[in-house]
């Protein structure tokens, strides 16, 4: 398992960089010695590593993509003409990437205080995602520093090690990004010729999606597995990335403010526009597809890696709602993510869709 810091070196690296990673560094020992690890976890950052003169930016956005976690130092190194607080373009551009490529559930911010507070001053898409680790350490404080680093190290420790004890699952493993685009474009060709003839045909949307590190379970299901090995869902359409999979259909209800919550089931609310929870499944997790189906069930199986930490193959959830093309195309336009729409349900008590 890789952690991939992205740093700055807009201010002191005694008080950031430095700090930062030997405090990154303790807690990667930490957690290896209580766990001990078969595969023991690793840092990494910039183009360590490799050899020769490689090009940065393509070898740090390589590294990115094949890390199992993303730890950004997001603090604040300067400010716009309107006196906002700003943080390194280079980590947030790498931040957002990251956010692409691995979901915001394997992404870990941190700041140094002492350079500015995060509360009303980090960007929007950043205050509604996990709030940064932080800690305060400059030179008007460096005798406190022994005690600074012990608590950052646990703080560490603690954001890390959830992703050390998972269960392990495999990942899509290209040698270069040619061949991951060969791969992502074999499998748009395939869904996307599947998809547009049941559109054209008028045939079934149901496929069966399965993880090729459970392929053993099926047909069966146990229910202390978790997370079902296989299952049934909707082909929906494709995205730049993927397709979309039709998993449950429920209302919402329009908020005074202009934003969506869930409907309130429980007090028998109908909702002002009927949706569609849709999982997007990137093509890089597709590892093959059986059209033809099995003497089980004759709809299409796809093979998916499930990702870490859910055991889903999805990279989002999505509401949706349906907008009829005619002829039998239809289209499913993202009005918000689940996590979002989640969030603003439970400030109004409603904590499920349906």
């Amino acid at each position: 398992m890789k952690v991939f810091y992205s740093w700055q070196s807009d201010t002191e690296a005694k008080f950031n960089r430095h700090f930062q990673l030997d405090c990154l560094k303790a807690a990667v020992k930490k957690i290896n010695r209580e766990l001990e690890l078969d595969e023991p976890i690793r840092e990494d950052h910039d183009t360590k590593g490799i050899t020769g003169s490689p090009d940065i930016a393509s070898t740090i956005l390589s590294k990115i993509e094949s890390c199992e976690v993303f730890l950004a130092d997001i603090t604040f190194v300067c400010h716009s003409e309107r006196e906002r607080a700003l943080s390194n373009p280079n980590v947030l551009i790498e931040l957002g990437y990251a956010m692409h490529a691995l979901g915001s559930g394997r992404i870990i911010n941190i700041m140094n205080t002492a350079f500015g507070e995060p509360e009303g001053k980090i960007p929007f898409d950043l205050a509604h995602k996990r709030w940064p680790i932080t800690y305060n350490l400059s030179s008007g404080n460096l005798s406190e520093k022994p005690q600074i680093k012990r608590d950052l190290i646990t703080l560490l420790v603690h954001a890390i090690k959830p992703f050390a004890i998972q269960l392990k699952v495999t990942k899509p493993d290209f040698k270069n990004n040619v061949e991951k685009i060969k791969h992502s474009e074999e499998f748009r060709k395939q869904l996307g010729g599947y998809v547009q003839s049941i559109n054209n045909e008028g045939l079934r949307r149901k496929v069966i999606i399965r993880d090729i590190d459970r392929v053993e379970s099926y047909p069966e299901v146990t229910e202390d597995e978790g997370i079902s090995p296989w299952f049934k869902v909707e082909l929906a359409q494709l995205y730049h990335r993927g397709v979309q999979v039709l998993l449950r259909v429920g209302a919402i209800t329009l908020c005074d403010d202009g934003t969506y919550r869930f409907r309130n089931h429980s007090k028998d609310e109908k909702g002002d526009e009927r949706v569609f929870l849709i999982g997007e499944i990137p093509f890089s997790n597709i590892v093959t597809i059986n059209f033809d189906g099995d003497e089980y069930d004759c709809f299409p199986h796809i093979f998916c890696h499930f990702s870490e930490p859910t055991r889903e193959p999805y990279e989002r959830l999505i509401v949706c709602k349906e907008i009829e093309m005619g002829n039998g195309h239809k289209y499913y336009s993202e009005i918000e993510t689940l996590e979002r729409m989640q969030k603003n349900s439970e400030k109004y008590g409603v904590k499920s869709f349906a």
